[in-house]
């Protein structure tokens, strides 16, 4: 989960955020896949989460979910990622290295 500084406020004396984060990044793991892809995706969504990645080691992708869309932003090859005035291009190969053979 990612709280921009100004709402650093929504976290309590034990650590959990009150609130919803300003974003949710979810891995996909071979035994949870479905429910993670839809359910969890939904419940964050619903509960207020502005935007929520979904990351798919399998497949080497993610996929970027706003608002109330139908549809994901599908990235490949980078995603970008934009926190106020700032824009963070994130390099999904620097991700998904770890699975690659030199």
């Amino acid at each position: 989960v990612f709280l921009r500084r100004e709402r650093l406020h929504l976290v309590d004396a034990d650590g959990r955020i009150q609130g919803p984060p300003d974003l949710v990044v979810e891995v996909l793991s071979p035994s949870t896949r479905a429910y993670d892809r839809h359910l969890k995706r939904k419940r964050y969504l619903g509960a207020g989460v502005p935007e929520v990645w979904i990351v798919d080691p399998k497949d080497e992708a993610l996929e970027v979910w706003t608002g109330r869309a139908s549809e994901p932003r599908k990235c490949r090859d980078v995603v970008e990622w934009a926190v106020g005035r700032h824009t963070l291009p994130i390099q999904l190969e620097r991700l998904f290295r770890t699975r690659r053979s030199p």
